[in-house]
């Protein structure tokens, strides 16, 4: 390969190298061409644009090219599907389009919505407050008392009344309108004690009064009196025969409403005669008592149950594990006034008479809400338990009391779930398939899961030596198990708490098998550069077990096998076309092909040049052809037309590369690039040429006789250059030559007057000087001094 000279400008030539080594890459085309920075490229097959192939039982992507998959799935999604593909074990079941587990999921209370009167015991209370019993499809405890206290006296006339006092003790007693609690006035007593012991008060006669139905007198109070002290009221009751008193309370120092028990006189309240409200304690010198609003009352204190029962039976064991069985009821409060407490207590004993309670002190009327107890440890076992709903109700008022409160859809389960399996058929793709996804839907929770495992083998009988060990897939992924032509899979149905069970809705699992032979053939390819020669052939494969991948070239009408590596030396410079055949034995397997490519030397752009010959020397007379040669970057040659240039001053270069020199010297003869480059440069040196003519000076002269003129000569050639003298002839028509050398000559004159003509030749070339010899005088020899 020529190795041409380099003679570039720096500058120029660094941007060119930049721009080839840059990589072209053809993204819309297929092959894509790639330079590779020395004097090749290489077109590259990937597979980014099927249209650019024609092709049979092939898959093409980018970068991966395969025989066709086929796809084919194994589904089940119903009963018929589940049942016909597969079973389930013991823990397990088929239901409902999908696989469970098998539980008890009754609800262990029968009737737990109350829609009928039956399987429940309902137990009223003792004191006969509360009623327990079914209402309007609920369980309904019901508790209720009345009022039955009536007015004494509303003290709003203080008819009736009169002062009484022990001796030494005074009442005056008056109506007040200002200081009252109700209604239109109280009655005030104004008494003295000058005793602590001493009483006074007020008193009412006249009539028969019947108590027994009542246990209290309430009364408003209030006192002036400030100390020392405290003084203290009591009621005082008289019949005909027996009189009674009651303990005595303090009075307070503003209204406030005060009870006196007044049970203590037992069987003679139904005749009572008079009634006092007496005052003591204290020294009193002067104070008002208050009194407004008698009530003869029946205060109520009490404390009564209710309760709703059910015994049942739990036929299954479980775990005992939080969450596994789990009781749950709603409940309302639609009436609460009046009661001291009411507490709903949910109760379950077992057959050893151990119980587990919920408690709930109710204190507001409430909408229906929803509650629950885990009775997964204490409903472990099985047997007989029984379960209470109970309202506890306790009043202390002489006030109408109510508690209205409703039970209702009591639930119950214990269904004792196990981890269970669903175990397919073995299925038969047919041939040897490749295993894709393994996709499922399921119903779970934190405390149930599903996963599903599969195997692969090469017969129908899962467990024999060719098939593989199972693998597990936690969540949908893609199957994983080897490449065989069965597949069976196992679904492991999982919980942490024995009433809750997960659900496998479906599954399916995916496989493909390719085709067992096909093809793909580029389009005709021929470089848009000129073509130096195809020179290797590569191929990225991939080549499993039992495949195979032919690679073919075609050129000039012949298929020819390559190899991958394979130099392509021998092919002609014409288009090529590139197939690929695949074949496999197991339609599990395929070659694959991530690209193909041929690498080829091309011509590029013009880069530099030589000129021929690199240097000259020569004559002004004589012309010279340069030929000048183009190569690009790596010596491949390129065409081209230079322009030519000289730094001859008045030298010229045709277009053909034909130098006329002009003028002698060394010089430079250029060729530049269309573009103006300099590429490359050829050392001229120009000799005169051919003696044109002679210089004779001084051309004329006038002298004395006998005096000596000096001559210069130079001679000259046809381009003004001077020329060598080397045999000059000089000759005189007259005097003698004292010194004759090429360029130069002394001539002595005669020593007569005359006219000389002085001569100097050279070969053919010569130039002549007239001389005048005068007699006497100063010469005068056109510029030049004579020597005499």
């Amino acid at each position: 390969m020529i190795q041409p000279r380099h003679n570039r400008l720096s500058l120029v030539a660094a941007l060119l190298l930049v721009t080839s080594l840059a990589t072209s890459y053809l993204a819309s085309a297929d092959p894509a061409v790639n330079d590779n920075g020395n004097g090749t490229k290489t077109a590259i097959w990937d597979f980014s644009n099927p249209a650019n192939y024609t092709s049979s039982n092939v898959a093409i992507a980018r970068n991966d090219l395969r025989l066709r998959s086929t796809p084919g799935s194994w589904l089940e999604t119903s009963n018929a599907d589940f049942a016909a593909n597969g079973s389930a074990d013991a823990a397990a079941r088929v239901t409902n389009g999908s696989v469970r587990l098998v539980g008890n999921e009754a609800n262990l209370v029968a009737n737990g919505n109350f829609s009928q009167a039956s399987n429940w015991t309902w137990t009223n209370g003792t004191a006969g407050t509360i009623g327990a019993r079914p209402s309007l499809g609920t369980g309904e405890f019901l508790h209720a008392t009345v009022d039955n206290s009536t007015q004494f006296h509303s003290m709003d006339t203080g008819g009736g009344w009169s002062g009484a006092n022990s001796f030494g003790a005074t009442s005056s007693p008056s109506l007040d309108s200002i200081v009252k609690v109700e209604g239109t006035a109280s009655v005030r007593d104004a008494i003295t004690l000058p005793s602590a012991t001493m009483w006074a008060g007020i008193s009412q006669t006249g009539s028969t009064w019947d108590f027994s139905p009542y246990n209290r007198l309430s009364v408003w109070l209030n006192t002036s009196f400030s100390g020392p002290g405290q003084l203290q009221g009591f009621l005082h009751l008289e019949t005909g025969a027996t009189t009674w008193n009651s303990t005595t309370v303090v009075l307070p120092n503003s209204w406030a409403r005060v009870e006196f028990n007044f049970t203590g006189f037992g069987s003679n309240l139904t005749s009572i005669i008079r009634l006092d409200l007496r005052f003591t304690g204290a020294v009193v010198t002067g104070a008002n008592v208050w009194i407004d609003d008698l009530w003869r009352i029946y205060r109520k204190t009490l404390t009564d149950t209710a309760s709703i029962s059910q015994t049942f039976t739990k036929p299954t064991t479980g775990n005992g594990l939080p969450g596994s069985v789990l009781l749950r009821w709603d409940n309302d409060v639609s009436q609460l006034s009046n009661v001291t407490s009411a507490r709903l207590r949910v109760v379950v004993q077992n057959s050893t008479g151990s119980t587990q309670s919920w408690v709930r002190d109710v204190t507001a009327v409430a909408a229906w809400t929803s509650h629950g107890m885990d009775l997964s440890m204490f409903l472990a076992l099985p047997g007989t338990y029984t379960i209470w709903f109970e309202l506890q109700v306790a009043i202390d008022t002489h006030l109408p009391t109510s508690a209205d409160i409703h039970v209702d859809n009591v639930l119950l389960k214990a269904p004792d779930y196990r981890n269970g399996v669903y175990l397919s058929n073995a299925f038969d793709a047919g041939s040897p398939a490749e295993w894709r996804q393994v996709n499922w839907t399921a119903q779970v929770d934190g405390e149930t899961s599903i996963s599903v495992e599969t195997r692969s083998g090469s017969t129908p009988s899962p467990g024999d030596p060719t098939w593989n060990a199972w693998l597990t897939h936690a969540s949908p992924e893609p199957i994983g198990s080897p490449n065989d032509r069965y597949l069976q899979f196992r679904v492991l149905l999982r919980t942490l708490n024995s009433s809750r069970t997960p659900t496998l809705l479906d599954i399916r699992l995916d496989y493909s098998r390719y085709a067992t032979a096909g093809f793909i053939e580029s389009l005709p390819f021929l470089p848009a550069e000129p073509l130096v020669g195809w020179r290797r052939f590569d191929a990225t494969e991939y080549v499993p077990s039992g495949t195979t991948i032919l690679f073919e070239i075609h050129s000039n009408g012949t298929w020819v096998t390559v190899t991958p590596g394979e130099t392509l030396n021998a092919f002609p410079n014409t288009a090529i076309q590139i197939r690929a055949s695949g074949t496999t034995a197991n339609t599990s397997l395929s070659p694959r092909i991530v690209s193909m490519s041929v690498m080829y030397e091309y011509v590029g752009s013009l880069w530099t040049a030589t000129l021929t010959p690199g240097s000259w020397s020569g004559n002004a007379d004589q012309s010279f052809l340069f030929v000048a040669n183009g190569y690009d970057r790596w010596g491949h040659a390129v065409a081209f037309t230079p322009t030519w240039e000289t730094t001859d001053p008045g030298g010229t270069v045709s277009a053909a590369g034909v130098y006329n020199p002009h003028t002698v010297g060394t010089w430079i003869v250029r060729a530049r690039s269309p573009s103006g480059v300099v590429l490359a440069n050829a050392t001229v040196t120009i000799t005169p040429g051919s003696l044109l003519r002679l210089d004779l000076n001084p051309p004329s002269a006038s002298a004395p006789a006998g005096s000596r003129i000096p001559f210069s000569l130079i001679g000259y050639d046809g381009d003004d250059n001077v020329a060598v003298l080397s045999s000059t002839i000089w000759s005189a028509t007259s005097g003698t030559f004292l010194t004759e050398i090429p360029g130069f000559a002394l001539l002595q004159l005669p020593g007569t007057p005359a006219s000389v003509i002085v001569t100097a030749r050279h070969g053919s070339v010569s130039t002549s000087a007239n001389v005048t010899v005068t007699s006497a005088g100063t010469p005068a020899i056109n510029g030049l001094h004579m020597e005499p």
